[in-house]
Formats: structure tokens, C-alpha cells, sequence
């Protein structure tokens, strides 16, 4: 090895020492704010799915307290079955992670199909069914 081979691997060895700590501290945060997004979005999934079980359990329980009767009657009762039911559906339109699933699985439509069904008497099986296959895929 000539002195110009020894001097340049030296120099690198230098170069290297200065920034070689930086390409790694450069590495290491790109690799945490990766998996922190990561963990964001599946946070915000866990967040809305339970946003929107939780919405559609208090409007069942809402409805099927209405059809057993034990609402109050009047406008009190007509505003709380309007207001649940337009809450789940606002729920279930503006969910930005959980869309492609519940587009995929057909939620609004399920949603307002169940909302027919008292009208048509065969509400208790057929949301129950509704609301099962919704709960397998979360």
C-alpha cells in the first residue's frame, strides 16, 4: 500500500467518524417517526371503530326501547330518535381510517335499512343479524 492509500482511508476514517453519527441519528428518526405514524393511524382506527359501536349500541338500545314502549311520547320522543339515528349516520360518513371497511362491508346502507324495519315489524331479528356481522369485522 503507497502513502496516498494510507492517507485516503485515513481521511475517510475521519470523514467518516464526524458523520457517520449523523447518518445514524438521521436513520433513527426516520425509523421512529415511521412507527409512530404507524401506531397513530392504528390508534385512530381503534378510536373510530369504537366511536361507531359505540354510536349504533346507544341508537339499538335507543330504538328498541321505543318499540318496548318505554320512551316518553311526543316531540321529546321524536327529537331523541331523530337525533340517534342522524348521529350514527354522521358517524358512520365522516370516519376517514375505517372508510374502506365500511364501505367494504356496506355499513350505511345496512344502517338505514335497519332504521326501516320497525316500521315494518321485523325489527328484532333483523338488526340483531345487521349488528352481528358488522361486530365480526372490528
Amino acid at each position: 500500500m503507497n502513502q496516498f492509500e494510507s492517507w485516503a482511508i485515513a481521511y475517510a476514517k475521519d470523514i467518516w467518524a464526524g458523520v457517520g453519527p449523523l447518518v445514524g441519528v438521521l436513520m433513527g428518526g426516520y425509523i421512529t417517526n415511521r412507527n409512530q405514524r404507524k401506531q397513530r393511524i392504528i390508534d385512530s382506527k381503534k378510536e373510530e371503530y369504537r366511536e361507531l359501536l359505540e354510536s349504533m349500541s346507544k341508537a339499538m338500545s335507543t330504538f328498541f326501547f321505543d318499540r318496548a314502549r318505554l320512551l316518553p311520547s311526543g316531540t321529546d320522543r321524536v327529537t331523541l330518535l331523530a337525533t340517534t339515528s342522524s348521529n350514527v349516520m354522521e358517524i358512520i360518513q365522516t370516519r376517514i381510517f375505517i372508510a374502506p371497511v365500511m364501505t367494504e362491508l356496506t355499513v350505511l346502507p345496512r344502517w338505514r335499512a335497519a332504521l326501516e324495519l320497525p316500521q315494518r315489524n321485523e325489527a328484532d331479528t333483523v338488526c340483531a343479524d345487521h349488528w352481528d356481522d358488522t361486530r365480526r369485522y372490528t
